[in-house]
């Protein structure tokens, strides 16, 4: 609990409430001051308002915690706005009374994280509400980045001509790149999986081994040149080798 509590105040949430009611406003605020003191929390009244913040480049918010029945537009209207704005990507998790509980399942069609009524003791849940729409989001940014970073990979290494192979220290084929598949000597069920000893004669696997040693000991790239018989004849290579992590 200690090492949990002191992750959350090394990172805190910063939540935006949107809520007409200033007496909800004020026993929320005082409920996370005592139960939650990581979540910092800001208020708007309208929804007007509410697009308003959230639009301000100067400010940043975690998560939304909006009131069902926010005034000025109503809070269905903010989430169609912020659907629409695919720069706008601050998680929304919704609060209502009961009577509103099917309303606000709408709210999770159009984009709404949760939703949490308010009955006796919700303000105890809320905390959790808060902090599992956070991690949600902060999990798709993380995977919207990593798709963007591979799709970039793969645009960089399609542009580069020269065949590419991942080997693990030992020198077992892992992975390959290579523009048109008719470059490779054989087909890549013949070698992937299998270490080098099993693929290339003995002498230049040994080679390949002590080029390996160098390169963890160095860190630089290590070349090495190299002949292998091919259909023609004999052709020269010259191998590039660096360390990946």
């Amino acid at each position: 609990h200690y090492r949990a509590d002191a992750a959350r105040r090394a990172n805190p949430l910063k939540i935006l409430y949107a809520e007409a009611n200033l007496a909800d406003i004020e026993s929320t605020r005082r409920h996370l001051a005592v139960h939650a003191a990581h979540i910092q929390l800001d208020s708007v009244t309208t929804g007007a308002e509410t697009l308003s913040a959230l639009r301000d480049e100067g400010r940043h918010y975690d998560v939304l915690l909006m009131d069902f029945q926010l005034p000025e537009p109503t809070a269905l209207h903010v989430l169609r706005e912020l659907s629409l704005n695919t720069s706008q990507d601050t998680p929304v998790v919704l609060v209502c009374n009961e009577a509103d509980e099917e309303l606000a399942r709408q709210g999770l069609q159009i984009g709404a994280s949760s939703f949490l009524v308010k009955r006796p003791g919700y303000l105890y849940q809320l905390p959790w509400e808060l902090g599992q729409a956070y991690a949600r989001a902060d999990l798709q940014r993380r995977e919207a980045a990593l798709h963007e970073s591979e799709e970039r990979n793969r645009a960089i290494l399609s542009a580069i001509p020269d065949l590419m192979f991942l080997l693990d220290r030992k020198g077992t084929y892992l992975d390959y790149h290579v523009r048109d598949e008719q470059f490779l000597l054989m087909p890549p069920s013949k070698f992937l999986g299998k270490n080098q000893s099993e693929v290339l004669p003995p002498e230049l696997a040994n080679r390949f081994v002590g080029c390996f040693d160098q390169v963890f000991e160095s860190d630089r790239a290590v070349l090495m040149e190299y002949t292998l018989p091919v259909a023609e004849g004999l052709r020269t290579f010259e191998a590039s080798m660096v360390k990946c992590n």
